[in-house]
């Protein structure tokens, strides 16, 4: 609507004087265009907040997201947390811009409205216009334009004409947006609680989103300073891990370097373990893994004193002459010897104040303890995490080491340990060599081995010797060179330098001083003694040592070498011959170097292999006779160990040659001439290993073998011929209870007694009666006479029911019929005794001289004195010895009448006093040492072995086998010598005693030291 304007200026003047002071008054209009003004600017703002805040939610969850998936580095983190804000910072200023450019303005206002109420008139705009001067007219009209629009916005609101849906809209979409926000973090605050912080603070340490736990225990806890530490890791998730490493942000061990990774070891399937030797720094820390890293946690290591080091210093007492020792200073304790000096040093982690040394004496029994002594230790001068202190070591008990810290805090863990002050005790002596009993042949050099050891150092070694009960006499002996507290020396009784004969008995003991310096103390050793026997009694135990049997096996011990070595040469003597041919042709050449020294070798072996053998069998056939066909055994050795030194000397000439050969050195034709003549020579002199010399073996060994089944025949008639003796005696002894069918008491047990005798006997019966029947089918080829009398013997053994007389005799005196026991004993004994006859016969050993056809060949007197031998040199097995002599068995005593038991059944008879081959000394069943021509030396040997292969006293054997001791280890039979009976010169003939007094006498006058 177009108003017209009023020209006419002065009129028009004061009305607009009038308009201009209205406008100075808020009117209903303009109110309600501010209104309209300020509403449409807030819809405006909350719209484009609420869409603002829904932009925000969107792009923060991208944000989270992508760093769950990607794990964003921190410039990258940086860079969205600015682009962030930039786009912020951005959408304020535009919002800024577009208040400004939409502040308050009245007519685009009333313009907004009257298109938003719908109207046209534009009553609104006029009104605006009237009120500004903007169009002319009359007072009357702008009154009434602006009267109409004011009336016609009174009742209208604000919200009329701007609806808020709009900013509705935006913020129900940002409260969506927000709810959306808050489920996602409750559904999955880890995913927010671990990448919103990587947002907030990019340069944080903040581990990315992993779908894996980590829970970390330390121990010990807490940790001390320089103490080792555990952490333990466990980790889980749906994603199995294969391994681990620790980053600690510092050194945790007191380094330098950042962000030190440690890896982890696995020990269980989600535990990983990591140990630190050190921890001197407390650290926070990180686990890593290929999965994802864990938050950080933290090592907190406290300071407290803990030893590094703790030692003690050991200075001996002075007459020992010993170094100072260190030694750690732990729960294992402290020891020394008494006096010494312990100077004690602890080095801690810390710096230290002062260390407590505190020293319990053990109490007495019975008593209470003793105050604990306390020993101050100082801080050193030079290092003052260092402690040192010293006290002398008296007794024994405990001690406690503790440490104090500059701070004033004490040592959480003290070292404690026993303390230990070891006595300075007397020294110990003994005679190793030989046994405590020994037996030796007169003219015999004896030599004695004594060792002594004491705690600090033996000072003095001495034997004193006594023979046949005279004063001991010492001896000084001369200590070998060795360690201070051990002492060896050796001595030597000289038998025939001593004159000592056959019957004499020398005893003699060591004694050993020590260098204490209250005095020296001293031990002995136990008593030993030496009884001398003549070459006789020495030849008799020699026997029962080394039989045929033995003898037989030691042949074919030499044989079976022989063999080898024959082998061997047939094997040398085939390369020979082509490298013969080879020379001969003068086709040789470098490349055939090797094998010639290959061969060289070989017959060098071989050489050596047969000075072996030959020196074996020489020393073999020098040893002291025992039987009688020793002899032509021995000339028979001595033959082949000629032979083995010459085949020893040619096959070195050859081997010799073929070093010419192979050197090159001098003229060729000449070292191919010396190698054909060594071979020639070599191989021509075949002895022993032709078959002359086979055949002369082979009748050697049978020779040997016909004289080892003569002798298995021989033996079972003596065990025979024993059990025949045992049960006439035995029958003899249970006369007492003929006639009786009831018996006492003490009659009761002598019949237990010789039921169980009566049982021994019959076993020991039907062993030797299957023993002889083995030994006569084995001879009965080439003894068939001695083969056919042990038949004769088994068989009526057989129909004589010998074993049931002697079984039924044995349960009529278990069951107390002694009558039926004495008679069937009676008849055992009478059958057996009928059987001595045969035995007789088989003893003759008819054939045997003409089976002799070999190198062993001997004289009928000369077989007489063979077999007689043999015989000495049996012992029945299982019986034992009766007869005359010492007596045998427990109990048995020389010079009077007593009954042996187990090993030793039988009668002691009148007896010389001499030992004889199966006793022991006095009151002993020890291991005794024989020393003799078939043993050497006197060594130690082991108990119980005497009767072993190897100890027999056998010659000495090839290369492969063992040779014999030197001397033999005897554990006899349960004879015994009588006490002390007959003066102290036990042995010696009563009519020569005041004689060997004086000798003895003399002797030990002579011996003592001036």
């Amino acid at each position: 609507m177009n108003h017209p304007q009023t020209t006419a200026l002065g009129r028009a003047r004061p009305e607009r004087s009038g308009l201009a002071h209205s406008a100075r008054r808020e009117s209903v209009l303009d109110d309600f265009l501010r209104r309209v003004s300020l509403w449409r600017n807030t819809l405006r703002t909350l719209t484009h907040v609420g869409w603002l805040c829904v932009a925000a939610v969107a792009a923060a969850f991208l944000a989270i997201l992508s760093d769950a998936a990607f794990a964003w580095s921190v410039p990258v983190r940086i860079a969205i947390d600015a682009a962030a804000l930039g786009l912020l910072a951005a959408a304020g200023i535009a919002q800024g811009i577009d208040l400004w450019r939409r502040r308050y303005d009245a007519s685009r206002t009333a313009r907004l409205a009257e298109e938003r109420l719908g109207r046209s008139d534009s009553l609104l705009i006029n009104a605006v216009s009237f009120q500004s001067d903007a169009l002319g007219g009359s007072p009357v009209l702008r009154a009434r334009v602006i009267r109409m629009a004011e009336e016609s916005v009174r009742e209208t609101a604000v919200m009329d004409v701007l609806p808020a849906r709009p900013a509705v809209r935006a913020g129900g979409a940002a409260v969506i947006a927000a709810v959306a926000f808050g489920m996602a973090f409750l559904a999955a605050p880890k995913l927010f609680g671990m990448v919103l912080p990587r947002f907030l603070d990019p340069w944080g340490d903040h581990p990315p989103y992993t779908l894996l736990s980590f829970e970390a225990r330390i121990a010990p806890e807490p940790v001390f300073h320089s103490r080792p530490a555990t952490i333990t890791v466990e980790v889980r998730g749906p994603d199995r891990v294969e391994e681990a490493r620790l980053v600690f942000q510092h050194d945790p061990q007191g380094g330098d370097a950042l962000n030190v990774s440690i890896p982890m070891f696995r020990t269980e399937d989600r535990t990983f373990v990591a140990e630190i030797a050190r921890a001197v720094r407390s650290t926070a820390f990180h686990v890593e893994t290929p999965r994802g890293r864990s938050e950080r946690f933290e090592l907190q290591v406290t300071e407290v004193p803990f030893f590094e080091e703790a030692k003690a210093r050991l200075e001996p007492p002075a007459y020992t002459g010993w170094k100072a020792q260190d030694q750690p200073l732990n729960q294992r304790g402290l020891r020394g010897i008494v006096g010494s000096r312990v100077r004690v040093a602890a080095r801690s982690n810390l710096e230290l104040s002062a260390g407590r040394l505190l020293l319990h004496p053990a109490a007495a029994k019975g008593q209470a303890a003793p105050d604990p002594i306390a020993v101050k230790l100082t801080p050193a001068a030079d290092d003052p995490r260092r402690v040192e202190g010293e006290f002398p070591l008296e007794f024994n008990g405990r001690f406690e080491l503790s440490l104090t810290s500059r701070a004033g805090v004490d040592s959480q863990e003290p070292i404690a340990g026993p303390l230990t002050a070891i006595p300075d005790r007397g020294p110990q002596v003994s005679i190793t060599n030989p046994d405590e009993y020994l037996v030796a042949v007169e003219g015999w050099k004896v030599p004695v081995t004594v060792e002594a050891v004491d705690d600090v150092a033996i000072s003095r070694m001495r034997v004193f010797r006594t023979v046949n009960g005279w004063i001991p006499v010492p001896v000084d002996l001369e200590r070998q060179p060795g360690q201070p507290h051990v002492g060896r020396a050796a001595y030597e009784f000289d038998l025939d330098q001593l004159g000592a004969q056959a019957g004499d008995v020398i005893t003699y003991y060591a004694t050993a001083e020590d260098n204490f310096p209250g005095g020296p103390r001293s031990a002995d050793s136990r008593m030993h003694t030496l009884q001398v026997i003549s070459q006789d009694e020495y030849r008799e135990f020699a026997r029962q040592q080394y039989q045929m049997d033995d003898l037989a096996e030691e042949f074919e011990t030499f044989r079976k070498e022989l063999d080898r070595l024959g082998a061997e040469r047939e094997e040398l003597l085939q390369q020979l011959d082509e490298l013969r041919k080879q020379a001969e042709a003068g086709t040789l050449g470098d490349e055939d170097s090797e094998r010639l020294e290959q061969l060289e070798k070989q017959l060098e072996q071989f050489a050596r292999d047969s000075e072996r053998l030959e020196k074996n069998l020489e020393d073999r056939a020098q040893q002291l006779q025992l039987y009688e066909l020793e002899k032509e055994y021995g000339e028979e050795l001595q033959k082949l160990a000629k032979h083995l030194q010459q085949q020893s000397q040619n096959s070195s000439e050859v081997a010799q040659s073929l070093s010419r050969m192979r050197q090159s050195s001098g003229d060729p034709d000449d070292a191919r001439k010396q190698f054909q003549n060594a071979e020639e020579k070599f191989r021509k002199e075949q002895e022993p290993f032709d078959d002359a010399s086979r055949e002369h073996l082979d009748s050697m060994s049978q020779d040997l073998e016909l004289m080892r089944l003569a002798d298995s025949m021989l033996a079972q008639i003596d065990r025979l011929q024993a059990v025949i003796t045992q049960q006439r005696d035995l029958a003899n002894r249970m006369a007492e209870l003929a006639g009786k069918t009831s018996l006492s008491a003490d009659e009761e047990a002598r019949a237990e007694r010789f039921a169980k005798e009566q049982e021994l006997l019959q076993q020991e019966l039907e062993s030797l009666q299957k023993d002889l029947q083995e030994a006569a089918d084995a001879g009965r080829e080439r003894l068939p006479k001695m083969s056919d009398s042990a038949d004769s013997i088994c068989e009526k053994i057989g129909e004589l029911q010998i074993p049931a007389d002697q079984q039924t005799a044995a349960q009529a005196s278990r069951d107390g019929n002694g009558d039926q026991a004495h008679r069937h004993a009676e008849n055992a004994a009478r059958k057996l005794e009928s059987l001595q006859a045969e035995a007789g016969q088989c003893q003759q050993c008819q054939g045997l001289q003409d089976g002799l056809d070999g190198p062993l060949s001997l004289s009928r007197q000369r077989l007489g004195q063979c077999l007689q031998q043999m015989s000495q040199g049996r012992r029945v097995p299982g019986l034992g010895k009766r007869g005359q002599g010492q007596g045998q068995g427990e109990g048995g005593t020389s010079g009077g009448q007593g009954e042996g038991q187990a090993q030793g059944q039988g009668q002691g008879g009148q007896g010389d006093g001499l030992w004889r081959p199966g006793q022991s000394f006095p009151g002993s069943q020890a291991n005794m040492q024989v020393a003799g021509p078939r043993t050497q030396d006197a060594r130690e040997s082991a108990k119980n072995t005497s009767m072993q292969s190897d100890g027999r006293g056998r010659g000495i054997a090839p290369e492969g086998v063992a040779l014999p001791a030197d001397n033999e280890s005897l554990n006899p039979e349960s004879r015994r010598f009588s006490g002390s009976s007959g003066g102290q010169l036990r042995g010696v003939p009563v009519g020569y005693r005041d004689a060997a007094e004086a000798y003895f006498r003399r002797l030990a006058e002579e011996r003592t030291p001036k």
